[in-house]
């Protein structure tokens, strides 16, 4: 592998210790990042400065595993990529780097539709001696919209991870004799690792009643509305009781026209009367239910 032309290929490996090194176990994977799933921290086989090391893969979603009928989310995938310690030290202390930035590149997509992601590294400060170099890059993952009951999508990355990164002194100025470091990158024994499985399921339902007052001797009124979380309008039947002090009175059930019912009780000549209504959910949406008083004046 080419990593500069400014050394030779014998003083660049000599920077690195002779025995291959992978990331520190205590390092902090991915820490910090919110994220509904992720991938363990994935081995990649990587050739750096003439050298084969290990770096850990972390990739991460902030999409939900449950997407509800009607949801739209729009989802961004974070890679964390831990660079082994004993790389991390030949970068501060034989390269006299301070910082890093630059551009890596990893497979990733939907279901099939696999393509390389663009992962932009953001100048990261190199740590102190006895840490490793993590540097993370954000990529948007796409649109999920929730239009069929048990619709899956699964999130997936691929096997290679290359780019380069760029080396700075503590001034802002590239490092020397080695200004640039790149790196190529293998998943061992597999060919795609998955990051996250996301179902369409059934939508949350709010079911609101409102009872009329009324004079004494007229019917009683309410009103019953079913209202999706995400904006579909609820179909189905609500199952409605008619109460009064407590005594079941009524008890029927009524189709939803538009997400909306009405009912009416026989004259009413006394207090105490309530109606609740239960929404009895369909294919697509949850059960709810809701309750009111019919005032009698």
């Amino acid at each position: 592998m080419r990593v500069a032309t400014y050394l030779g290929a014998a003083m660049v490996a000599a920077l690195l210790p002779a025995a291959a090194s992978s990331a520190q176990p205590g390092a902090h994977v991915g820490e910090g990042i919110q994220a509904s799933a992720a991938t363990a921290p994935l081995p990649y086989t990587c050739q750096v400065l003439g050298q084969t090391r290990t770096f850990l893969v972390q990739v991460s979603t902030d999409a939900p595993t449950r997407l509800a009928f009607g949801e739209t989310v729009a989802a961004t995938a974070t890679a964390t990529i831990t660079v082994p310690e004993d790389v991390t030290t030949t970068f501060r202390d034989d390269l006299r780097a301070a910082s890093v930035d630059g551009q890596l590149a990893l497979p990733g997509g939907v279901n099939k539709a696999m393509a390389a992601w663009t992962l932009p590294i953001a100048r990261t400060a190199l740590p102190p001696a006895g840490s490793s170099l993590v540097l993370t890059s954000a990529v948007p993952v796409g649109t999920f919209e929730g239009k069929r009951i048990d619709q899956k999508w699964r999130v997936r990355i691929g096997a290679e991870l290359s780019g380069t990164l760029a080396l700075y002194r503590a001034d802002g100025s590239p490092a020397s004799p080695v200004p640039n470091v790149t790196i190529a990158c293998t998943l061992t024994d597999r060919e795609r690792a998955r990051v996250q499985k996301i179902t369409t399921v059934k939508d949350t339902t709010t079911t609101t009643v409102r009872g009329k007052d009324t004079t004494k001797g007229s019917r009683g009124k309410a009103k019953i509305t079913v209202v999706s979380t995400h904006g579909r309008n609820p179909k189905g039947e609500v199952r409605v009781k008619v109460f009064h002090r407590g005594e079941l009175v009524s008890d029927r059930v009524v189709e939803l026209e538009k997400g909306k019912a009405k009912v009416r009780t026989r004259r009413l000549d006394e207090r105490g009367w309530s109606v609740t209504a239960k929404y009895l959910g369909s294919s697509k949406m949850r059960g709810s239910h809701g309750s009111d008083k019919v005032k009698v004046r």
